[in-house]
This record gives structure tokens, sequence and C-alpha cells, in this order.
């Protein structure tokens, strides 16, 4: 998008309030804040590399679901998986009553 390094440089300092709003969304689900925002800042800089202005839509209307992207990959990469209490228990009282 952006041709010259410097002005692609400000520009992605420019837009990182939507990094700090689609980290936040994330927050207290298992994984640091600085590394939710460490992964969206990747793919603010992904989005900011693809985005074609020619298509007429804003550049945050393109971003955040990149952004999103890159902190939801950032969870399924964890390798660990996240079991709510009452699923696990639901999942407990299935087997017993199987084994039974």
């Amino acid at each position: 998008m952006v041709s010259d390094k410097t002005r692609r440089d400000a520009f992605i300092e420019q837009n990182l309030g939507l990094v700090h709003a689609c980290a936040g969304r994330f927050r207290g689900r298992g994984i640091e804040y600085d590394d939710l925002y460490s992964a969206g800042c990747m793919g603010l800089v992904k989005a900011c590399d693809n985005f074609d202005e020619s298509r007429g839509v804003c550049f945050s209307t393109y971003a955040v679901p990149v952004i999103l992207g890159e902190i939801k990959k950032l969870f399924r990469d964890s390798g660990t998986v996240k079991v709510t209490v009452s699923a696990f228990n639901s999942l407990l009282n299935r087997v017993s009553c199987q084994l039974r």
C-alpha cells in the first residue's frame, strides 16, 4: 500500500490503536497481553502491505479482520486446549455413565 518505508512506518504507527482494541478483546484468556499485542502488530503490518486502496474500503475495515486473524492464530498455535469447567464436568459425567 504505502511505498516509502518512512511513510509505511508512520502509517503503521498511526493505526496501532486498532491493535490495542483488538488485543484488548482477548485479555484474560490465558495469553499475556504483550503476546496478543505482538501478534496483532504482525497482522497490522500484513494488512498495511496487502491493502488495496482501489477497492474503495477504509483501511480499518480491511485491517481489523487481518489483526484478529493473527491473534486467533496465536491461540490455535499455542498447543494447549482450554476447556471450561462445565464442559469438563459434562464430559466427565458422560464417560462415567458409559463405564457403569
